[in-house]
């Protein structure tokens, strides 16, 4: 139970007060909440993958595809790509070249590339340190091979790129001396391609809150990270790994408002080079729920009989998206004047406070599965004569909530 029906078993529950052994209730209230009703299923595909069970939601780098892009870097070589010019480095230095007597002697040089194959989304990095080139070249210029350049300043070490499209983009770097002879380094060829797997949605059409998956049967090779927007403004991190990944659509992020209609879910795979760019897995369309389900307890047909309430039962159904569980409490009291509480591990258990009724019995309930419109709990030994209450309630997959309550005078066993 979520702590929003405080206040209904506030007024279902507590103030119990004894009069001659019986217990007083009082109408419950109608409150709303979301419950997370895969809470604890054991044997679902959950939101998040080994090694990180609780499913990394916002650390991951947004991989969304963007324009081609170079931009320089001064700082010394770091795993991440870094902007912007620092202090020049030795051997190195911009302006015009002027002409030097006799000097024929092209400038040399070497570069590197952080790697050659690369996703489509993903960068790469140049880098040429001081010492990798002749001391007296006054200019260099990155061609990408895609008919984009990028100067270098002096001090410059690094420059990224990212491309706008798959392809094979040979690099060089033009250099100039004082004396205005050029030489181009030789080439280092970036193939960028698209993460090559399999994937697809298990549904094209869910109520709100019902989970769905995308399965992944086949990896791309070299992903060790899989990134999936749901489309509900979350994003999940992942271990690569074939299989299904679960998730459902129900509010946007950090308000009680509800998505429906037609959501594109999106893939990513990372591995070092960084993320690749989306790809869709397929849409999906998302129907509104608005309906609360039905649920009843059935009255026994001796209901002042101890031996009538050794089983609780009753119906639930729902038209629209469907609601799975019953979540139930049940208290008594007898006639001394003591109060008992069925816990979530169904065993009675005694109170004296309304604290101690929320906390031992109320704030979570019992669940039960329900099945084919039908659920069913046995209650354990211990009733005695007296009051005797039965609150019971439901919430389906879009988070509607439905509530009911039955209580009876235990006079006879």
């Amino acid at each position: 139970m979520k702590p929003r029906l405080a206040a209904l078993m506030a007024a279902a529950l507590s103030g119990v007060v004894v009069a001659a052994g019986v217990v007083s209730t009082t109408p419950a209230a109608a409150v709303s909440t979301h419950m997370n009703l895969r809470a604890d299923e054991s044997g679902e595909p959950s939101d998040s993958a080994e090694p990180s069970e609780s499913g990394d939601t916002s650390t991951a780098p947004d991989p969304e595809q963007t324009e081609p892009s170079a931009s320089p870097s001064s700082s010394a070589p770091s795993p991440e790509p870094s902007n912007g010019p620092s202090s020049g480095s030795p051997g190195s230095s911009s302006g015009s070249p002027s002409a030097v007597p006799g000097d024929v002697t092209p400038p040399t040089g070497t570069f590197r590339l952080n790697a050659t194959g690369l996703w489509l989304g993903q960068q790469v990095r140049f880098e040429q340190r001081a010492g990798e080139f002749s001391t007296d070249t006054v200019s260099r210029v990155i061609n990408w091979g895609d008919g984009s350049t990028t100067p270098l300043p002096a001090g410059t070490t690094a420059a990224t790129k990212q491309y706008g499209r798959v392809g094979s983009y040979p690099v060089t770097v033009v250099l100039t001396d004082r004396a205005g002879n050029r030489s181009s380094i030789t080439a280092k060829t970036v193939r960028v391609t698209t993460p090559a797997g399999k994937w697809a949605l298990s549904r094209t059409k869910v109520y709100q809150g019902v989970p769905f998956s995308v399965n992944v049967p086949a990896v791309p090779s070299g992903a060790t990270r899989i990134l999936i927007d749901w489309s509900n403004g979350k994003t999940v991190q992942y271990t690569a790994r074939k299989g299904a990944f679960t998730n459902d659509i129900l509010y946007k992020p950090g308000t009680s408002t509800r998505i429906s209609g037609t959501q594109t879910v999106r893939i990513s795979f990372g591995n070092a080079n960084g993320w690749s760019a989306y790809q869709g897995v397929g849409r999906i369309n998302v129907l509104a729920d608005r309906t609360r389900p039905s649920l009843t307890i059935t009255k026994p047909s001796a209901p002042s009989r101890i031996a009538s309430w050794k089983t609780v039962r009753g119906t639930v159904a729902d038209k629209g998206s469907g609601a799975p569980y019953v979540w139930l409490t049940v208290a008594r009291s007898t006639s001394a004047g003591r109060f008992y509480c069925l816990t979530p591990a169904r065993k009675w258990k005694r109170y004296t406070t309304d604290a101690q009724f929320w906390d031992y019995c109320a704030k979570d309930g019992v669940r039960v599965t329900a099945s084919k419109g039908k659920w069913s709990m046995k209650v354990p030994a211990g009733a005695t004569k007296g009051q005797f209450l039965v609150y019971a309630w439901t919430y389906d997959w879009a988070d509607n909530l439905t509530q009911k309550s039955r209580q009876a005078a235990l006079t006879r066993s």
